[in-house]
């Protein structure tokens, strides 16, 4: 489970990936291609805290998160907004190089089932997809090198 107050901006995930290095042609045309993608991307409200983790249920294993804001309007604003980054194709960066063909995969590819609730101020989400277990590998490096789920204004 990740619990956290640091939150990640697009301009830090901008500078995080411009620090990204870049020694091989291969590492060159995954920032380029990153930065590409993230152009065209919806990105949440800043949001106050995160926490995420995973759970299981009667339906199997799902990633579970809970965004904290302000107020009850900027949570219901970051659940629509949530929605349209999934849809609009925004890449997933923690994904096995090893299973990589030509483009990364977006989210819309990897999520098969969304649900989302207010509670006041939090926004919960409730993720499920096959490659669920290289999304929680992700949440463990959330702090260093998050993917673009999460990234806010």
């Amino acid at each position: 489970m990740t619990l956290s107050d640091s939150t990640t901006s697009h301009k830090q995930f901008s500078d995080r990936l411009a620090s990204h290095k870049t020694d091989t042609e291969e590492a060159r045309k995954f920032v380029t291609d990153t930065r590409r993608q993230l152009e065209s991307s919806t990105f949440l409200r800043p949001y106050l805290a995160f926490g995420a983790g995973y759970g299981r249920d009667e339906k199997g294993i799902y990633l579970a998160a809970a965004l904290y804001h302000k107020n009850a309007a900027t949570a219901q604003e970051n659940e629509e907004r949530f929605k349209k980054h999934i849809l609009a194709d925004s890449p997933v960066l923690f994904y096995p190089r090893s299973t990589l063909e030509e483009n990364l995969p977006s989210w819309a590819e990897q999520i098969n089932e969304m649900e989302t609730r207010l509670d006041g101020n939090v926004l919960l989400i409730k993720l499920r997809g096959e490659k669920i277990i290289w999304w929680l590998f992700g949440l463990r490096e959330l702090e260093t090198f998050p993917d673009t789920l999460f990234i806010h204004e």
